[in-house]
């Protein structure tokens, strides 16, 4: 989009998962160690320039990490 339109400065996508992948596990540990495995059906992929274009509330964690 940037090559091909002058005006435009940045963009971004976003995507469900879902588009390239049936089923989405997600899998971490308890602060014991155990692991804890689950399908997640909402879960995104974006650009890295999500965060500099859109305003969004993050729960926990740094936009630019």
């Amino acid at each position: 989009m940037k090559a091909e339109f002058s005006k435009v400065v940045d963009f971004t996508r976003l995507v469900n998962v879902s588009v390239f992948m049936n089923a989405s596990a997600m899998l971490y540990q308890k602060g014991t160690g155990e692991p804890v495995t689950f399908n997640e059906g909402n879960i995104f992929i974006a650009d890295s320039s999500f965060f500099s274009i859109l305003s969004y509330p993050l729960v926990k964690g740094q936009p630019r990490q």
